[in-house]
C-alpha cells in the first residue's frame, strides 16, 4: 500500500516537472492583476464616498429650505425660481443616487473578482505545500499571500 502511494506521488511529481508550470513558484509583481484589481477597487470605493458626501451635502440643503422655507397657503406664493432651485436640487439627489447604485454594483463585481482571484492563488499555494510533503521543490516566500 505504502509502494503504491510513492508510485503515485513519484508519477505526479514527473506529470507536474513535464508540464509546463505557469505560475512556478514566482510571486506575483506589483503590476499583477490582482494588484490592480484591488487597486481599481480602492478607486471604486473613493467614488462612493465622494459621491456619498455630495447626496449628503444636497439633502441637507435641501431639508434647510424645507425647514426654513416660510409656510405659504398650499406653495402657491413660492416663485418659479424657487421651484427651479428645489427640483434642480431634486434632479441632482435622483442622479447621485444612481450612480451610487452604478458605483456599488461596480465595486461589489470587482470585489467578487479579487475575491476569486485570492480563492485561486490560495489554491495554488496550497497545492505547493502538498507537493513540497512528497519531496518536490517547494518556495517558502509568503509575502505574495500577505501582501493581499
Amino acid at each position: 500500500m505504502v509502494k503504491n502511494m510513492l508510485r503515485n506521488e513519484n508519477a505526479m511529481i514527473n506529470m507536474q516537472a513535464q508540464t509546463p508550470n505557469i505560475q512556478h513558484c514566482t510571486p506575483p509583481e506589483v503590476s499583477s492583476p490582482s494588484m490592480q484589481d484591488v487597486d481599481h477597487l480602492v478607486l471604486k470605493v473613493l467614488d462612493i464616498q465622494n459621491t456619498r458626501q455630495t447626496m449628503h451635502q444636497l439633502q441637507e440643503e435641501l431639508n434647510w429650505e424645507k425647514h426654513n422655507c416660510p409656510h405659504q397657503h398650499n406653495g402657491l406664493d413660492k416663485t418659479m425660481a424657487e421651484i427651479q432651485k428645489v427640483q434642480s436640487k431634486i434632479q441632482q439627489l435622483d442622479f447621485n443616487l444612481n450612480s451610487m447604485a452604478k458605483l456599488l454594483k461596480e465595486c461589489v463585481d470587482c470585489l467578487d473578482q479579487c475575491q476569486s482571484r485570492f480563492i485561486s492563488r490560495l489554491k495554488l499555494w496550497r497545492w505547493e505545500q502538498h507537493k513540497a510533503t512528497i519531496g518536490h521543490p517547494f518556495d517558502d516566500n509568503l509575502n505574495p499571500l500577505q501582501t493581499w
